[in-house]
């Protein structure tokens, strides 16, 4: 998310309010919108209260209905399917660290190598840390079970 938002700040594109600048979860919910293949999801709110007209989020109390080509798609119908694959990837990472509170890993794609290296003796993926020595910064991949817990 964060490099398309650099991507469309760079280029000047503005948001559908006029602003300059984009927000993360903005270019999320953009990515996630159906209405961009074609669909319609209908009831995703819903009137709770008919009385002060209270509208509220449908988070399962109501059923919901989805039109498949409704109208005229924007993207065609795989390359929506392929970034909602890669989105359900990316949010279903598996814990790297017994440190981390959530089960969740956090993905990053902000290293070429992140996720690819993994450890041959205990198959935790590897993490890229900068050692320091005598003044020089090298850049090295080490084990996060090394890391983390030392040799043992």
């Amino acid at each position: 998310m964060s490099r398309i938002k650099k991507l469309l700040e760079n280029k000047g594109i503005l948001t559908s309010q006029g602003n300059k600048v984009w927000n993360e979860s903005l270019i999320r919910s953009i990515l996630k919108n159906e209405k961009y293949a074609g669909d319609a999801l209908l009831q995703k709110t819903f009137t709770s209260d008919c009385i002060t007209h209270k509208i509220v989020k449908n988070h399962g109390e109501r059923p919901m209905y989805l039109v498949t080509d409704h109208h005229t798609p924007i993207i065609d119908r795989d390359t929506y399917n392929r970034v909602q694959q890669e989105l359900a990837r990316r949010s279903s990472k598996r814990k790297v660290s017994d440190k981390t509170i959530t089960e969740q890993g956090k993905y990053s794609s902000k290293y070429a190598l992140t996720e690819l290296l993994i450890c041959g003796k205990c198959g935790t993926p590897y993490r890229r840390t900068t050692w320091t020595s005598r003044g020089k910064k090298q850049i090295v991949w080490r084990c996060i079970s090394r890391l983390e817990h030392g040799k043992r």
